[in-house]
């Protein structure tokens, strides 16, 4: 340092050293002439290490950083160094470089490519820093307000904090009072919220549901293994939960917990992906059912994704007193969701109804190159048509099914699943009415081009729709598959190939009633799922001519043999299905 001096005053004098093991190069004054003396500094760096700067300073632990350059303005005045510190005003000013918030367990709980930022601090005032900066690819701006200069050289024990973060259309917020140094203990509440989930995929890596408006708040209490969230509150549209939630960090994994209740969640509130409300596509696009799989596995694999699935590991446990859709009530529910290396759980999904209820189980397991896959549920008397409406697909659309399915397999891909799945699929419907085009399903698409080709002209009420069916590495044969009115009872069999998406059945009518001279000849489906052709051999023409003369004769004897059918269908269609472990 070079330092000339006069009548009490260190005139600015150039200075060269190190600051926390970077060069720097400075100009210091000094007045002591008056009644308060006054000091001003202006320094500059490069390349310097600010984590340890502020660790050195006792200002904070848990930051590490370090800035391309460093530009600092200091100018102080007082009698001792309590005024001093009470009337210094700073303005730092840095470019470049990186900053990493370490969190517990001393992980870096964020980590931001430094564009610019600024520390200022008037006379007095609380110190601010603003900052712009990138996550990843993602630009963040963030702002925090804590102590002024003399809290931090006195012997203050605590000092206000508050941080606000902004990043992908997402708010993130600190606020209360912490421990100095800065890092080391403190009570805050924290909020984060947005417009739509979605908006963080990127940032997260992982592709998020179109959920929103969306927050979660509640005090959160650092511990010597991550966090702790006792009293949340999380929100999505008009849906409120509340409940607890943990993160432990000092595992090779982060261990998430969250629990939590509600007095009521609407559906409307978390829609469907855009893809399955969007109006249906023709059958024969894209590759058939295929094509639809790979879509559809596609988006999902970007969900259930290898590298987000072993990124960390979560147990998810909820409980609702009333689940709505639209205007649906549909009672109550509650799911357990378990992710623990890369292995998905749900185990169970309930969801109670007036009249029945659902529950559904499944497990997902992605290795080295397949993945292992279990599905079970059980549908009783649900009403489809509050599907239709979710869909978007019908209002008024009414009637009833269950369902009983247990699959389970290995498949190389997840669109593959079906194709290598063993297991067994029962489902019954019970409608009150029927309409073509609204679940685009091949089995739905082949009854509603089914009925009106075997009982032409009669205006009969469908009583049932009952398909047991046996899957085999991807083949799906038939135990037991009818369709029951009032008028006539339909008896299927056949197999529908997954694999090949080939598929063959026969289906062959019996009338109820007297059935004399009525032509009830089998009809015959055949093609691939997306591509149905229906047709009568001539042979079971040929049978079902004489059959129809014969029928004053042969008629008698089956009712005395096989008895009446009834018309309300009661004999098959009151508990048709197989229990799910048989």
């Amino acid at each position: 340092m070079v330092a000339r001096t006069r009548d009490g005053r260190l005139l600015p004098s150039p200075a060269r050293g190190k600051l926390a093991g970077a060069p720097f190069t400075a100009r210091l004054e000094l007045d002591a002439s008056g009644d308060v003396p006054s000091a001003k500094l202006d320094l500059s760096t490069r390349d310097i290490d600010v984590g340890t700067l502020l660790r050195t300073l006792g200002v904070a632990e848990d930051i590490d950083a370090r800035a391309d350059s460093l530009q600092l303005a200091l100018h102080a005045r007082g009698n001792s160094l309590r005024e001093l510190a009470a009337n210094t005003a700073l303005d730092v000013q840095l470019a470049g470089g990186s900053l990493s918030v370490l969190g517990a367990a001393q992980k870096p709980a964020a980590e931001i490519q430094l564009h610019k930022a600024s520390i200022e601090a008037a006379a007095g005032e609380p110190v601010r820093l603003r900052l712009n900066g990138r996550l990843g690819q993602t630009p963040v701006r963030l702002q925090l307000s804590t102590g002024s200069i003399a809290d931090f050289a006195g012997d203050s024990s605590r000092v206000p904090f508050a941080m606000a973060a902004q990043a992908a259309g997402t708010r993130l917020s600190l606020d209360g009072e912490v421990t100095l140094p800065l890092g080391s203990a403190g009570r805050l509440s924290f909020e984060m919220s947005g417009e739509r989930l979605d908006s963080l995929s990127e940032l997260a890596r992982v592709e998020l549901p179109a959920w929103g408006p969306w927050s979660l708040r509640g005090p959160i209490h650092m511990t010597s293994t991550g966090y702790e969230m006792k009293e949340l509150a999380l929100a999505v549209g008009q849906s409120r939960l509340s409940g607890s939630g943990s993160l432990d960090v000092s595992g090779p994994r982060p261990l998430a917990e969250l629990r939590v209740t509600a007095p009521s969640i609407q559906l409307d509130d978390f829609p469907m992906p855009q893809r399955l409300t969007d109006p249906l596509d023709p059958p024969l696009q894209d590759g058939g059912m295929r094509g639809t799989a790979s879509r559809t596995a596609g988006r999902i694999d970007r969900l259930l994704s290898a590298s987000f699935l072993k990124r960390v590991d979560a147990t998810l446990d909820v409980h609702v007193a009333e689940v709505l859709s639209g205007t649906d009530r549909l009672a109550d529910g509650a799911f357990q969701l378990k992710l623990q290396e890369g292995r998905l759980d749900l185990d169970p999904a309930v969801l109670n109804l007036p009249g029945g209820g659902m529950r559904l189980s499944m497990s997902y397991d992605l290795k080295q190159s397949e993945v292992d896959f279990h599905v079970a549920a059980q549908v009783e008397r649900f009403d489809y048509g509050i599907i239709a409406r979710r869909l978007n697909r019908a209002d008024n659309l009414r009637g009833l099914f269950s369902l009983n399915l247990k699959l389970a397999g290995r498949a190389p891909s997840l669109d593959s699943t079906l194709r290598h799945a063993n297991g067994m699929l029962d489902i019954a419907v019970w409608p009150t009415e029927l309409r073509s085009g609204v679940f685009n399903l091949w089995s739905a698409n082949l009854v509603l081009a089914l009925l009106p080709l075997i009982d032409p002209g009669q205006k009969s009420q469908v009583n049932c729709i009952v398909g047991r069916f046996d899957l085999n590495d991807g083949d799906l044969a038939d135990d037991k598959f009818l369709i029951d009115t009032s008028t006539v009872r339909i008896r299927g069999s056949g197999h529908a190939n997954l694999k090949t998406e080939e598929l063959g059945f026969v289906f062959r009518p019996r009338a109820k009633g007297p059935g004399l001279f009525r032509l009830q000849t089998p009809l015959r489906v055949s093609g691939t799922l997306t591509d149905q052709r229906f047709g009568f051999e001539p042979q079971d023409v040929f049978y079902s001519v004489l059959r129809m003369i014969a029928s004053p004769i042969l008629v008698p004897i089956e009712r005395l043999t096989l008895g009446p059918l009834p018309r309300d269908g009661a004999d098959v269609c009151t508990d048709p299905i197989r229990a799910i472990g048989g």
